[in-house]
This record gives C-alpha cells, sequence and structure tokens, in this order.
C-alpha cells in the first residue's frame, strides 16, 4: 500500500497537504474566485453565465448543510484543488442529496493523487453533514470515480452532454 501524500513534479510522495473548508476561512474566497475564473473562463469569466463569488460566497452561510467548499493547500498556502458539496447538479432531480460538483485541481498538481485526496474529503464531509451517500455527475474521463469504486447509478443530459451519475456511500 502507498503512504499517504501527493506525488511532487519528480514522482516523490510528499506530506498530505490540509484540506480545509471556506466556511472556516473566509479570507481564501477571494484565491477561490481566481482559480474558478482562471479555469473555467467559459462559465466565470467576463463573458460567462456564471458569478464565482456567488457560488463560493453562498459556501459561507452555514444556516442549512449545503452547499459547502472544500480546498486543498500547501504548507505554504498555495491552493492546489478545491471541490464543493451541494444540493443541486444535473442529476439532483433523480437522486436528491449531496453532490460533489466543481471538482478543480491546478494543473501542475494533476495526476498527483490530488483529486482523490479532494473526493475523499468531500466524502467525508458529506458524512459529517449527515449524508449516507455522495453523488457525482461526469463528462469527461470516469477513471477517478472508477478508481474510487463509485457506483454508476445512472446518465442524464445537460446541455448537449450525455452525464454519467455516480454514487458512493459515506
Amino acid at each position: 500500500m502507498a503512504e499517504p501524500g501527493v506525488l511532487d513534479g519528480d514522482g516523490r510522495r510528499t506530506g498530505v497537504p490540509a484540506i480545509s473548508c471556506l466556511e472556516d476561512n473566509p479570507h481564501r474566497l477571494a484565491d477561490l474566485v481566481g482559480l474558478y475564473q482562471e479555469q473555467w473562463p467559459h462559465w466565470y469569466g467576463p463573458m460567462g453565465r456564471g458569478s464565482a463569488a456567488r457560488d463560493l460566497s453562498a459556501c459561507l452561510d452555514t444556516t442549512f448543510a449545503l452547499p459547502r467548499c472544500l480546498f486543498m493547500e500547501t504548507p505554504n498556502g498555495d491552493l492546489i484543488g478545491t471541490v464543493s458539496l451541494r444540493a443541486v447538479s444535473p442529476g439532483s432531480d433523480l437522486f436528491p442529496g449531496a453532490w460533489l460538483t466543481a471538482l478543480l485541481v491546478a494543473p501542475p498538481c494533476r495526476r498527483r493523487g490530488v483529486g482523490g485526496l479532494l473526493v475523499e474529503g468531500a466524502r467525508q464531509k458529506a458524512r459529517d453533514l449527515g449524508f449516507d451517500a455522495l453523488h457525482a455527475a461526469n463528462a469527461r474521463d470516469d477513471g477517478l470515480f472508477v478508481r474510487l469504486v463509485w457506483q454508476l447509478i445512472g446518465q442524464t443530459s445537460s446541455g448537449d452532454q450525455l452525464l454519467n451519475l455516480y454514487r458512493i456511500a459515506t
């Protein structure tokens, strides 16, 4: 079994970076907004329909269990990834509950274990919030969900994309 952590640029395993909740670290809001806008300009950029500030600010309100935003940072504070839990996502009309959304790993940190750690952090947070399952919709490579043993539970469409729907017990 591999030791915990992520792989650095030379393939060496490093310590596990911290996973934190945005509601506990509101000072990171602007950094996360910038990451969303940089990585998803078609949605959160100047010509996009979304508002990263609005979506992420909703995660600061703990009146309700969802939404929540988790982020991962290096020991020196560099953001390397984020994931959110939401009640509304493509497929949530078919399977109500907690949905993993907005999984984003900074380009230099991809394929180094960060995504899996973020997904597992989101799973733990969903459990802590009282959910017995976590769902996800994915239009791209399903390798991460297959590798983490998520169950394929169906498909749905969003716009012109066919999405696979997944579930895992928390």
